[in-house]
């Protein structure tokens, strides 16, 4: 083999490594995996976890109110080693979420916050109310047929 021949497997073999580092980068890109709530939340608070254990220590998740996240509307940074950050204190709405690191980029989360209604709100608190009034007067109902009791045995 000539001294050029020698050259261009050189290249070759240098460009393929590059190339296979390269992918192997993107794909550990590819790794760092943020899941939230499937199903639409009524309360206004959920969880998002993410799936690497050995995720880097900045990383940062993402909100945003738009799917392409043009504009990032609030940015969490956990504390310490986390696998999941606990939300609150959403309006019903549509809302976008990833994780991301100085290396990585997670999926996009999209979660859907749709609250109950007032009127189904309101119904649960006055039958709540009625459940726990019911509940205090059989207790002072029975209180007085006790203080009765004790007091017809002792004369």
């Amino acid at each position: 083999m000539t001294q050029a021949g020698t050259w261009k497997v050189l290249l070759m073999c240098s460009l393929l490594f590059y190339a296979a580092t390269c992918s192997g980068v993107a794909s550990a890109a590819s790794e760092l995996k943020l899941e939230g709530p499937l199903e639409p939340v009524a309360e206004g608070y959920f969880q998002l976890h993410i799936n690497e254990p050995q995720h880097p220590p900045d990383v940062v998740i993402e909100q945003s109110s738009t799917p392409s996240f043009q504009s990032i509307t609030a940015r969490y940074s956990p504390m310490g080693d986390f696998q999941q950050i606990s939300l609150s204190g959403f309006a019903s709405g549509d809302y976008y979420f990833r994780a991301r690191s100085q290396e990585m980029l997670s999926n996009t989360v999209h979660v859907v916050v749709a609250h109950h209604s007032l009127q189904q709100a309101f119904t649960l608190f006055f039958i709540g109310a009625a459940l726990f009034a019911v509940l205090v007067l059989c207790i002072l109902r029975y209180h007085r047929l006790q203080q009765k009791q004790v007091t017809t045995h002792h004369d």
